[in-house]
């Protein structure tokens, strides 16, 4: 069958110019038809697998070929270039002689029985054991060199007075946020009455307008906004009363120490809260002599610098059983001063080094 295909592919593939080559043609499929007669006697000599049976003879001439049509005029030739057809090679057999041995120990030659051998192609390689494959080796750890430490240029001049300026606003904030705002109560003055009502109606600052108004006042008109004035000073004072006592203690005096460092920097509107409830400090020695000698009215006429300055002239030239009775009240004043700091604030306190006391009631070294 592969053998006629074959041939019939030549046929049927490739055009014939003209009819001696039809002639040729004819010729060479009758020489291929009994090539096939033989091939088909031999393989049923072998017993051949079932898989390979080639065509009968029978089979091929009931096949319709050119070798059978009748002549006729061959078709123009294409122009494609011939190649060789493809046979199919029968697959290789061979015969293995088998051998017995008898009970008399002769060896006896078999008949010998046709084993198939599949011929090495492309497709029937032997396969070939797989290499065991390798274990890819650790690759070495290659240590990263460590950063080396960026140096710092200096500072300029302008970038030391910048960084400094910084550092002052920053502080400010915070003692500003230490500070605390007690709450904006109403105008206490009738020219600021008058302004925050001409403020209100043209939605400006109206100042001028103000003072204008102001100054034309008549008695009744004055005498209706001092009253308005007393009345929001009332309101004010209870509000600012209210929002005291909704605070510590220990809150108004850290808010008190912000607003007096506030004004040793120089910023100004940051007066001290008022509290009752805050502890008062103690009262020195000399503070108590100087406070005597002020009350007692030999001081009158005379500047405070020098009134001060000669008080205290008075209290180095006084003897120690003098001094006595102002160092007994400044001991009482610092014993109150620590009970009452640990009950408002709940913390202690140490005077020991706070000021100075008499030689006489000094504690012994």
């Amino acid at each position: 069958m592969a053998i006629y295909r074959a041939g019939s592919t030549v046929v049927r593939s490739y055009s014939i110019s003209c009819y001696t080559a039809t002639i040729r043609v004819s010729h060479l499929l009758s020489g291929l038809q009994r090539v096939s007669v033989a091939h088909n006697t031999l393989c049923n000599s072998l017993s051949s697998p079932s898989h390979f049976r080639p065509y009968s003879v029978s089979h091929i001439a009931g096949k319709r070929t050119f070798a059978t049509r009748p002549a006729s005029r061959p078709k123009a030739h294409t122009g494609r270039t011939t190649t060789s057809p493809r046979v199919r090679k029968p697959k290789a057999t061979t015969t293995t002689t088998t051998t017995t041995t008898t009970a008399a120990g002769k060896v006896e030659e078999g008949a010998s029985q046709p084993t198939k051998i599949k011929s090495q192609g492309a497709k029937g390689k032997a396969k070939v054991p797989a290499k065991p494959r390798s274990k890819p080796k650790a690759k070495a750890k290659t240590v990263k060199p460590k950063p080396t430490a960026k140096v710092k240029k200096p500072l300029t001049v302008e970038r030391v007075a910048a960084k400094a300026a910084q550092e002052k606003r920053k502080q400010l904030r915070e003692l500003k946020i230490l500070a605390l705002s007690p709450p904006k109560g109403p105008p206490t003055t009738p020219f600021l009455i008058i302004n925050t009502e001409l403020s209100k109606e043209k939605h400006t600052v109206a100042g001028k307008e103000a003072a204008e108004k102001y100054k034309n006042l008549i008695p009744e008109e004055l005498e209706h906004y001092n009253h308005i004035a007393h009345q929001n000073k009332v309101t004010g004072r209870e509000a600012y009363e209210t929002w005291i006592q909704s605070l510590t203690p220990d809150d108004i005096r850290k808010a008190n120490n912000a607003r007096n460092t506030l004004t040793r920097l120089g910023i100004k509107g940051f007066p001290h809260l008022k509290d009752e409830r805050q502890v008062k400090r103690p009262v020195a020695a000399h503070n108590l002599f100087l406070k005597e000698r002020y009350n007692s009215g030999d001081m009158q006429g005379m500047g405070l610098a020098d009134a001060t300055r000669l008080i205290m002239r008075e209290w180095r030239e006084l003897g120690d059983s003098d001094k006595q009775k102002y160092y007994e009240t400044q001991s009482q004043s610092r014993a109150r001063y620590v009970q009452e700091v640990k009950a408002t604030y709940h913390r202690d306190v140490d005077l020991s080094a706070a000021t100075p006391t008499h030689p006489a009631t000094a504690p012994a070294a």
